[in-house]
């Protein structure tokens, strides 16, 4: 305010803040870009043939059930997952698709149903949507406020540490100066009066909150992408996560049974199946994933081809 007008329109222009009228709707869309990834999940998750949804719901409604219920509905959701397990695997071969199941192995975000990796490869890529949409946001910001946005929360923190008090930040100003044309007598006259702007109280605390949730979301979800990662490359993290369960119920006993757990794990269940499991696990409890995990490990043992392999297993034990 102690600086000397400019007197030319242009100069004065250049210095106008021009997104009060906007901040509702700026505010309704970030809100919308947060929203998105999850209508994103929503709409592609169904392409997997699996109800996510449904399954969930079903092993939650059996924590509050009668035990008999209980292992009913485990049953139905054991079926249900095998027959999707089964139904989503590939049956012909050629060198193409013998190629493409040794790069899904190494890399589960080719987002195939067949190499059991769809639904992960697409919480991947929904992960990675999170990430940047929140980096976006500090630019779009940046952009809309015309001002150094993604260095404002160090300047209230510089403030609050240096001087001990609050200032008023530049770019959400209390007291400006408006411009008003008056027409007397064909000329149209220009006005210059001192404003209050008692909106910019509430925009100030509203984006300076912001700033500090955006930082907060940041690191949050890169940690989370980052986690997810190293959850889904490093595959022997999934015969771990089923052999735990396993062994819960004392269903691995030997090395014959660790060996065949390897393969239900990475040959039955893959990254999908796994995935599944672990939905089902932030929902519910171990107790009762051990027990899903048990009546699908007794489905994949009684497959003609397994049960084949463990007796040929055991006659080369006894020979």
């Amino acid at each position: 305010m102690d600086n000397t007008i400019p007197v030319e329109h242009n100069n004065r222009a250049s210095e106008e803040l021009t997104y009060y009228q906007w901040v509702p709707i700026i505010l309704l869309f970030m809100a919308f870009l947060f929203k998105a990834p999850s209508i994103l999940w929503r709409i592609f998750n169904s392409g997997s043939g699996l109800n996510l949804e449904k399954i969930v719901n079903m092993t939650t409604d059996t924590q509050i059930g009668s035990p008999d219920k209980r292992e009913e509905t485990l049953r139905h959701i054991s079926v249900y997952m095998d027959r999707w397990l089964e139904t989503h695997r590939q049956y012909h071969w050629n060198a193409l698709i013998r190629a493409r199941e040794r790069v899904s192995k190494l890399c589960c975000f080719l987002c195939s149903k067949r190499d059991g990796t769809y639904l992960t490869g697409l919480y991947i890529f929904v992960k990675l949507v999170y990430v940047v949409n929140v980096i976006c946001q500090f630019f779009l910001l940046n952009a809309f406020m015309g001002e150094w946005y993604n260095m404002y929360g160090m300047e209230v923190l510089s403030g609050l540490y240096n001087d001990h008090t609050w200032k008023d930040s530049p770019r959400f100003p209390k007291v400006t100066l408006c411009d008003f044309d008056i027409r007397q007598l064909n000329n149209i006259q220009r006005h210059t009066v001192q404003c209050v702007l008692p909106i910019n109280l509430f925009n100030e605390k509203i984006f300076i909150f912001l700033w500090f949730w955006f930082v907060i979301v940041a690191v949050v979800t890169v940690a989370n992408f980052i986690f997810w990662i190293w959850r889904v490359l490093f595959k022997m993290n999934r015969v771990r996560y089923i052999k735990k369960y396993l062994k819960l119920l004392d269903e691995v006993r030997g090395e014959e049974d660790k060996r065949f757990a390897k393969k239900f794990a990475d040959q039955y269940l893959r990254d999908d199946g796994i995935f599944v499991l672990r939905l089902i696990s932030k929902n519910s409890n171990d107790i009762l994933l051990s027990d899903l995990v048990s009546n699908l490990w007794k489905i994949y043992k009684s497959k003609p081809m397994i049960k084949k392999e463990y007796a040929d297993d055991n006659n080369e034990s006894h020979a």
